[in-house]
Parts: C-alpha cells; sequence; structure tokens
C-alpha cells in the first residue's frame, strides 16, 4: 500500500515533496520521488509484500523508458510473473509493483485487464512524454487529479492534491449539493471544484495537456444473464469455490493479517474460509460502545464467532468522549466529507496495533440483497398497488395536477415528491439513500452554492451512468447501483481513507471482480427467498431466516457457521451518533454551528441552519441532518489549516 503523487507539465519537485509528506501515513515506511523535465512522481510506502530496498518506488525498467508509481495489491501477481518469465523478463524484486510494470512494457493498456486485486497505478513513458493511470474495477484504490494550464497534478488523496499549491482549494457547488443530498460526493465530481475522481474500472492517457479517458471494465448485467446458474445445488457449491478462491488469494501478505469481526454472515464467511485454507492463527477485531442500549451491538455475537472458530480475539469499547477527543483526527483522515467511516477509523487504530492488513467482509449486503432497500423495492413492484399508483401519479402529472402542486406547502411537497418517485426505480433508489430533502437543500444553501434546480429527478441524474435499465429483475438492478455508487463512492472511499489514515491495509474478499461477476449469474431468487411478505420491512427487526436475505451465502458456509447462526439479527452497522451529538459532542457541534470564524457562514443561510438545529434539539430534525453537516464544516476547517501550514 502507498500513497501516489505526480505533476506532469510544468513538475515541481517540492511540490511533489509536499504531496508526499501530506500523505506520510499512507507509506511510513519508504519513500521516493523520480524528476525529468516533463515529470514528477512520488511516492510514500506502507510495505505488505517484499520488505527489502528492491522493492523502492518510483520503479523503472531496466531500459529506463517506464516509470511507475503504484498503489494496491495484485492477488494473481506470481502467477503473471511466471508468464512474463517465459517471455523472457528478468526481475530484481518479489514484489507486485514490478509485475505490474512489466506487464505494462509488455501489453501497454491491456495489461489491466490481466490484474486482479486493487491498484490504482500511473506509468510515465519518457519516450512518448505520456503519463498511463488506471484504477481498480471496483474502486477500492483512491486516484484524483486535476488539470490546471495544461499541467496534470494527480494523488491518492485531495490533502495532498491541496498541499502541492498547485490545486486552489475552491468548494464545488456541484459537490456540495451531492454530499447534503448523498452523505458522500458522487465521482467524478470532489468536494473541489476543478478536481475529478478516476472512476472505478477506468483508465486514461494523458499528454500534451489532454486527457483521454476509457472503460475497462463494467458489471454488466445482460452479458451476465445469458448463462445463468439454474441449479441451486451446483450454484451454491459453484459459490463456495469462488469465495474459498478468493479469501485464499488475498491472504498473500509478509507481514502480519487480521480480520474485522462483527457479529453478521459477511465476516463470519472470511473466517470461516480461513480456517478452512489452513490458517493457523487467526486475529480479529470487533468494535462496540459504551452504556448504548438503543443501537445494536454485535461484540457479544462476534465473540460467539471467535470463540466457534478459535480465533485469537479482541474488542474496543468506544467512549463518548473518546470520540469527541478523536472527532477532528477521524474528519482529517476521512479526505473528504462524509457520514460514514467513523466505526472503520476506531477499529482500524484498534487493529493496527497488532497487524498491518486487515480483511473486511463488506460487499456481502451489496452482492446478497442484504440491505433493506432492495426488499422494500422489490415488493413494491410485485404488483399489488402498481394500478392505484399509476393512477395517483397520472393525477399529479397532469397539468391540473402540477398547478394543484405549486400551491401546496414545502412539507406536503415533499412527502408528494417522495411517493411520486416511488414509480421509478432509480428515483426510489436515491430517495432511500438521501440525507437532505431537495428543497431543503435549497432552503439551506447560500444562493452562491445554490443549484438552478433540485429534486429528486436532478438527484437521481448523478448516479444514471451507473445504472441498467435492461435489468428488470429489481433485486439485481439495486444491487448493481448499491455496487456502482454506494460502495465505491461512500463506504469503500472512507475505509481506505480512515484505515490508511492509521497505516492500515485493508482488503475485500467478497468484492473480488471474478465473484462479483460470478454472483450476477446467480438469481435473485436464490439471494433473496422471504416465506411471505414482511409485514414491516426493517433490517433491526428481522434475522437472516425470517428477512429471506443472503440465503445462498449462508447455506453455503451453514456447516462451518456456528449453531443456529440464521436466528441471528439481520442487522445493519449503526453507532449511537445522535446520543453523542446531545452529549460528548454537543459544545463542537454548537460551536461550529453559530461560530462564524468556523465557515458556516460561507454556505449556509444563518436562519435556516439555526432553525435546523433547535429543530434536532426538539426530536423534530433527523440527527442525519446535523451529523452531515457537522462533519462538512469540521472537515472544512482542517483543510483551513492543512494550507496555512508551511
Amino acid at each position: 500500500m502507498c500513497g501516489i503523487s505526480g505533476i506532469v507539465g510544468r513538475p515541481d519537485r517540492q511540490a511533489v515533496q509536499r504531496m508526499m509528506n501530506a500523505m506520510k501515513h499512507r507509506g511510513p515506511d519508504d519513500r521516493g520521488i523520480y524528476s525529468d523535465s516533463v515529470s514528477a512522481l512520488g511516492m510514500t510506502r506502507l510495505a505488505v509484500l517484499d520488505l527489502s530496498p528492491a522493492a523502492h518506488q518510483p520503479m523503472s525498467t531496466p531500459d529506463g523508458r517506464f516509470i511507475i508509481v503504484y498503489n494496491g495489491e495484485i492477488y494473481n501477481y506470481r502467477e503473471e510473473r511466471r508468464i512474463l518469465e517465459r517471455k523472457g523478463h528478468l526481475f530484481h524484486s518479489t514484489c507486485d509493483t514490478e509485475v505490474v510494470l512489466r506487464l505494462f512494457q509488455e501489453y501497454g493498456q491491456e495489461c489491466v485487464g490481466r490484474l486482479r486485486g486493487m491498484f490504482a497505478f500511473a506509468v510515465w513513458d519518457r519516450h512518448e512524454k505520456c503519463l498511463f493511470a488506471a484504477r481498480d474495477r471496483l474502486g477500492i484504490k483512491p486516484f484524483v487529479y486535476s488539470v490546471q494550464n495544461g499541467n496534470l497534478i494527480f494523488a491518492s488523496e485531495l490533502k495532498a492534491l491541496l498541499s502541492s499549491r498547485r490545486v486552489p482549494f475552491i468548494i464545488s457547488e456541484k459537490g456540495l449539493n451531492q454530499y447534503l443530498f448523498w452523505g458522500s460526493v458522487q465521482p467524478p465530481e470532489t468536494i473541489l471544484s476543478g478536481v475529478k475522481t478516476l472512476l472505478p474500472g477506468h483508465c486514461f492517457w494523458f499528454k500534451e495537456g489532454k486527457i483521454s479517458e476509457y472503460q475497462y471494465w463494467d458489471l454488466c448485467g445482460s452479458d451476465h444473464q445469458q448463462d445463468p446458474c439454474r441449479c441451486y445445488d451446483e450454484c451454491r457449491e459453484r459459490l463456495l469455490y469462488e469465495l474459498s478462491e478468493s479469501v485464499r488469494l488475498e491472504l498473500v501478505s509478509d507481514v502480519p493479517l487480521g480480520v474485522f469481526l462483527s457479529g453478521g454472515l459477511d465476516s463470519a464467511s472470511i473466517v470461516a474460509l480461513m480456517k478452512r485454507s489452513g490458517t493457523a492463527h487467526i486475529h480479529t477485531y470487533s468494535i462496540g460502545f459504551e452504556d448504548n442500549r438503543q443501537m445494536p451491538d454485535e461484540t457479544k455475537e462476534a465473540k460467539q464467532t471467535a470463540i466457534h472458530f478459535g480465533t485469537e480475539h479482541q474488542s474496543l469499547v468506544v467512549t463518548g468522549s473518546e470520540v469527541a477527543r478523536k472527532f477532528d483526527d477521524f474528519v482529517l483522515t476521512l479526505d473528504q466529507p462524509s457520514v460514514d467511516g467513523l466505526n472503520t477509523f476506531f477499529i482500524s487504530e484498534f487493529a493496527r496495533s497488532g497487524v498491518t492488513v486487515a480483511l473486511s467482509g463488506l460487499g456481502g449486503d451489496e452482492l446478497f440483497a442484504g440491505y433493506s432497500r432492495s426488499w422494500q423495492m422489490y415488493w413494491r413492484r410485485q404488483g399489488q398497488s402498481r394500478e392505484g399508483d399509476q393512477k395517483f401519479l397520472n393525477l399529479f402529472r397532469s397539468d391540473f395536477g402540477k398547478l394543484f402542486v405549486h400551491f401546496l406547502p414545502d412539507t406536503v411537497k415533499s412527502r408528494l415528491s417522495d411517493r411520486m418517485a416511488l414509480g421509478n426505480v432509480l428515483t426510489e433508489y436515491a430517495l432511500r439513500r438521501r440525507i437532505f430533502q431537495p428543497e431543503q437543500i435549497t432552503r439551506l444553501l447560500k444562493p452562491r452554492f445554490r443549484p438552478d434546480r433540485v429534486s429528486m429527478n436532478s438527484a437521481s441524474a448523478d448516479i444514471a451512468y451507473f445504472d441498467d435499465p435492461s435489468l428488470m429483475d429489481t433485486v439485481r438492478r439495486v444491487s448493481r447501483l448499491d455496487l456502482k455508487t454506494f460502495m465505491p463512492f461512500q463506504l469503500l472511499r472512507d475505509m481506505d481513507a480512515v484505515s490508511m489514515g492509521h497505516s492500515l491495509e485493508v482488503r475485500f474478499p467478497l468484492i473480488d471482480h471474478r465473484m462479483i461477476e460470478f454472483s450476477f449469474r446467480i438469481p435473485s431468487s436464490f439471494k433473496y427467498a422471504p416465506s411471505g411478505k414482511p409485514a414491516k420491512i426493517s433490517e433491526s427487526s428481522m434475522n437472516y431466516a425470517t428477512s429471506g436475505a443472503k440465503k445462498i451465502l449462508l447455506e453455503a458456509l451453514r456447516r462451518d457457521l456456528p449453531p443456529n447462526f440464521e436466528h441471528r439479527k439481520k442487522s445493519g452497522f449503526k453507532l449511537p451518533v445522535e446520543d453523542w451529538l446531545r452529549n460528548d459532542l454537543s459544545h463542537q457541534l454548537k460551536d461550529h454551528i453559530f461560530n462564524p470564524a468556523v465557515g458556516a457562514r460561507l454556505f449556509f443561510r444563518g436562519k435556516s441552519l439555526q432553525s435546523l438545529y433547535h429543530g434536532f434539539l426538539q426530536g423534530k430534525v433527523p440527527y442525519t441532518h446535523l451529523w452531515s453537516i457537522f462533519v462538512l464544516l469540521a472537515w472544512y476547517q482542517q483543510m483551513l489549516r492543512l494550507i496555512d501550514r508551511p
């Protein structure tokens, strides 16, 4: 794992040095820089494979033509190395970086199709004076960039771009609006104006001041429906094989390795397959919260799972006072504002005291219909209410209906907008994930940040590029949207940022791209198989057996799991954020809302923001509204301090 950075066009070694300094947490073990008259590349390294100086970066080919800076882990690098050796390549290290470099030398841009793993890298071609950059298929490893006056500035983090002093600190109107709606900015946008994110499964060439970007991989629903797994038993056994292979490959490491263990099925599956692979000593880590009677705490179930598998288990209990003490550190590691990532911040800090690499069960909910929104959208489309909904929608889409709606109060308009959104999969998906209502965003923001038009339709347009309307299967379509938006743009981005903030590498066996491609051949009825329509669909009130979620995953691992595992509650990982905002974080929250020096007045209308705050205190406003604004303002303050450093 590394932090990579570079400037192409008019290079500046000192600027790249500042970028490297801003990412020293990503690579405390080594650092290096390359420069010539057109380019400067830098890296900071967290050594995981080949701890010797032979793995130093930037790394060049023997003829000196190609120079690479690389961040990631390629799990099939040994296999690809043997192929290259048969073609006459001689290697000077045992790391995967050199394999990626030689693959590029041999195959050019087609090399990315041969890589199995997580990666973001850039290769400078000294002869052609051009740069090639690529990002892994799922967007596990970050790559942000900006083109300023014909110069390309890129890095693993926004903090590094700002530290270069070649990228201005200007908040993006579009990014800010997306953040308030989704709880995170939707790529290719970032929270900064003029800064983009390289999309997952994409590459680009940069030459003579211009970027040529293309997509090399996509999860195409129609392609994977051509050869579905029709036999349940065969499908279950194949799933077990694919999962086992993915876990086996991701155990490669020259440093200590552990597992994030919750009380749920996904992380338990990882541990079960590690045991199957013959891993002798497994270190597991879980997290809980002190005096939390309202939110589910999975430390008890995690301990039961650890005892069943005989792991070396440790639990961390986080207090509200500790959250308050480390809140600024957390926000700084986030790199971009997000409503997620706090739990990973604490468990990463905890696990890093014992291991350098941790495996996570992230991806099970996205692949196997684990989220309640999948179930809710599935049941809405079972035909029972379609006729009535259609009549309702047609009424309010008529000229009379539009005129009538114009005179309704905002609160009624919001409810009506929600109801109308249920008639479209993409818009309903946006509705079920939103933080703020579009009209609430309009009222909150000052005119300079306020969009010309914001609605549920414009919000769903943020993710329309990643949708596949040809997928008639609702569960499959929602799964694709989760895998292409929610997972990479929020969960993976935050996990990488906060874990690397503690110099910890996190791996995700469930979202190996071959595993994902196979999972899309599994019929949805094998993944989600409820016994009947639930009276009230809720993650927190159901267990695996009653919800019908993740059926085939559960049955593939059943003989390895603790007894009666299917009766454990199917609940998402929730934190007592509302309690913290009312108690341990209350003074910091109030300071960020009312202190003019913090920046609230830059983005928000004062009366609207204060009304929101008082509404929260009275229990009339969801805590998610205050939490998202709190994180945004704290992040803004941290970035101001960063760019003011000498």
